[in-house]
């Protein structure tokens, strides 16, 4: 009788690691997509933010005529 409530507890012992092993291997399986998931918008916020400072460089450097340039580059 003994015997029998030893192996329902090694059973169950069993049974519960081996559920958290697939638990675990789930949880690593799923940290691809999770990260893509996570970084997009940051992806996506960075590029916007580079594309400002781009728009930015050629509206400023638009409206610097290159005849001020050459004043300063004779300063130096």
């Amino acid at each position: 009788n003994l015997q029998k409530i030893q192996s329902a507890v090694n059973e169950m012992v069993r049974v519960n690691l081996s559920s958290k092993i697939s638990q675990a291997e789930d949880n690593l399986d799923s940290i691809p997509q999770m990260l893509t998931n996570e970084t997009k918008d940051v992806v996506k916020n960075s590029k916007q933010v580079l594309d400002d400072i781009n728009q930015q460089i050629s509206k400023f450097s638009s409206e610097i005529p290159l005849s001020a340039l050459d004043n300063v580059s004779s300063l130096l």
